[in-house]
């Protein structure tokens, strides 16, 4: 009885072996085709984040550049703005000299003007045996009545006459300050 009853606990157990294989065999396989399921799944996401980590970065790169450009481009403004102000402050050192120029210029044509009409006045009433002019024509005691820049206006035994200065010779020229024929002869 003993074998009998452990021949049957034997072929129980077989049996409960054997039918729990082909239950674990069934749900096997259903749950190695479920792993296999989340495991795409989650290579698929792994394979999207990488693909978006790789954009990311490759924009990270692109801003970095800019960025580099920016502050290249930033520096060259700095250093531009920072000429343009010494240039400026050259061109403004530049007109006030102008301007200092121009006053003289000005102070000296006026005084110049002032001394050529002084000078011209104290010719009035210089008397001269005679004046022969380039053309020949031959003045006898002459009175000098006024000098302008191109002419000389005379006395003369026969008359007034205006005569023009480069009639005049070069002597006679120079004597009454008629600039163009003094500075021809100048040297600088």
């Amino acid at each position: 009885m003993k074998t009998t009853i452990l021949v049957r606990a034997a072929f129980s157990l077989v049996a409960a072996v054997t039918l729990s294989s082909c239950f674990d065999s069934g749900d096997s396989t259903t749950d190695e085709e479920a792993e296999e399921v989340a495991y795409r799944a989650e290579k698929a996401e792994r394979d999207k984040i990488k693909a978006k980590v790789a954009e990311l970065k490759a924009e990270k790169k692109k801003l970095e550049a800019s960025i580099k450009e920016l502050k290249s481009a930033s520096g060259k403004e700095e250093e531009l703005a920072k000429t343009e102000v010494e240039v400026l402050s050259d061109l403004e050192e530049t007109r006030g000299y102008v301007a200092k120029v121009d006053a003289l210029a000005a102070e000296l044509d006026g005084s110049l003007a002032a001394w050529r009409e002084a000078t011209r006045t104290s010719f009035k009433g210089v008397q001269l045996p005679e004046i022969t002019t380039i053309d020949g024509t031959k003045y006898l005691s002459v009175t000098l009545n006024g000098v302008t820049d191109e002419t000389i206006i005379i006395e003369h035994s026969g008359g007034m006459e205006t005569i023009p200065i480069l009639q005049l010779p070069v002597g006679l020229r120079k004597n009454v300050i008629h600039e163009p024929t003094v500075l021809a002869e100048q040297t600088f």
